[in-house]
């Protein structure tokens, strides 16, 4: 006879490790709760053969884990962002700066991309990451990866990815110099800039900030300085300690140490990394009410 089906099997360690973070990295975080992850496995192994404790040992480490690549991931996009709109700012402040404001001749590969024959330096990056962006091009193991193969990025970089800061680099060798008399037929009009708001954002999610009393308090430490990497993790690790998410949704239900902490009885799991950024002294006066 041979073996018998892998549901009537007793799990493997490394089996387990597969389908818990398959479940969490690929599944609806609406509906994917340690309850539901333990339940389709002994539906797949049979009762009695899946070890509770075990599964919510692997759920707690992947849910850390994909908590921590979110926060990465969105500290990437706001360092991009604040990339780009130093180079607005630059551009609205140096008026005279005729190196900042010089336009160049694009090659026919990069023209392809943009849709533009004369672009400046900048204009040439911005359309470049639009063209990214739209097609979703950030490796999502990677955000600094940029997937070159199958798109028109290829025939301008030459690999199947690139790091995004080696782009600027490599994007020179396709900026060409204006011929004398060449009408800048095709350069896009300047929009006007919006400077309502010019107050610096942080962008770098690994950098120590001085941190509130009530943080300091309720994290039980007596440093005055922390990353906000690391302060939005250890309030993660003891929401999935005291296991405060709702079931159905993983809003997270305040309990008396967290209601001080939040001022809220209850909050989006969306929010809380944006709860934990008001207790950084130097953002305090200028944080925002944050909605459940």
């Amino acid at each position: 006879m041979g073996r018998p089906p892998l549901s009537k099997d007793v799990p493997t360690n490394s089996q387990l490790r597969r389908r818990v973070k398959a479940a969490i990295f690929g599944g609806d975080p609406a509906f994917v709760t340690t309850k539901a992850i333990r339940k389709a496995l002994e539906k797949e192994f049979g009762a009695g053969k899946v070890k509770p404790k075990e599964v919510a040992r692997l759920a707690k480490l992947y849910f850390k884990k994909k908590i921590r690549l979110d926060e990465s991931k969105r500290a990437l996009d706001e360092k991009i962002q604040d990339t780009l709109q130093s180079n607005r700012r630059s551009q609205a402040g140096t008026p005279g700066n005729n190196s900042f404001l010089k336009a160049f001749r694009l090659s026919p590969e990069l023209r392809a991309v943009t849709g533009h024959h004369i672009l400046r330096r900048h204009e040439a990056v911005q359309c470049l990451w639009r063209y990214i962006r739209e097609n979703n091009l950030q490796d999502p193991s990677d955000r600094k990866m940029i997937l070159c193969a199958g798109n028109k990025l290829v025939d301008i970089f030459k690999v199947d990815s690139i790091n995004m800061f080696t782009i600027n680099k490599v994007l020179q060798d396709h900026l060409l110099p204006l011929e004398e008399g060449y009408e800048d037929i095709d350069m896009p009009k300047k929009k006007k800039l919006d400077r309502s708001d010019d107050r610096p954002r942080r962008s770098n999610f690994l950098t120590p900030y001085p941190i509130s009393e009530a943080l300091q308090s309720f994290l039980g430490t007596d440093r005055t300085t922390m990353s906000r990497a690391e302060a939005v993790d250890r309030v993660w690790e003891y929401i999935l300690d005291k296991d405060l998410q709702e079931p159905g949704n993983h809003n997270v239900i305040c309990d008396d140490k967290l209601r001080e902490l939040f001022k809220k009885s209850h909050c989006s799991h969306s929010k809380v990394s944006q709860l934990v950024n008001r207790h950084f002294i130097d953002d305090s006066s200028e944080q925002d009410e944050v909605p459940s």
